[in-house]
C-alpha cells in the first residue's frame, strides 16, 4: 500500500480490505481535513465497496470497476479503477 503515491488509491485499498480507520486516516491526511469528517466520508463509501466485493465474488470485474468509479470523492478514471481492481484480485505473491 505504501508504494501507491495517490492517497485516493491507498484509501480505497484500505477500505476494500476492511480497514476503515486507516482509510479515514489516509483521507484526512490526503484531503487535508479532520479525522471526523474523513471518517464520515469513508463511511459513506462502504455500501459501494460492499457492492465491489459482491461483484468480485461473482467474478464480474467490469461491474466492480463501474461501481468503484461511482465513488464521487475518489473520482477514479477507467484505467485507475481497473488497476486497483486487478491489484485487489491478483493471486498472492503476484
Amino acid at each position: 500500500i505504501n508504494a501507491m503515491p495517490d492517497w485516493r488509491a491507498r484509501a480505497a485499498t484500505y477500505l476494500y480490505r476492511g480497514n476503515i480507520a486507516e482509510a479515514a486516516k489516509v483521507v484526512s491526511e490526503g484531503a487535508g481535513m479532520g479525522v471526523t469528517d474523513a471518517k464520515r466520508i469513508v463511511d459513506s463509501w462502504k455500501p459501494r465497496f460492499n457492492e465491489v466485493r459482491t461483484q468480485l465474488r461473482q467474478r464480474n470485474k467490469l461491474n466492480a470497476i463501474k461501481v468503484l468509479r461511482k465513488v464521487p470523492e475518489l473520482d477514479f478514471g477507467l484505467s485507475e479503477a481497473k488497476d486497483l481492481i486487478d491489484g485487489w484480485t491478483a493471486p498472492p505473491g503476484v
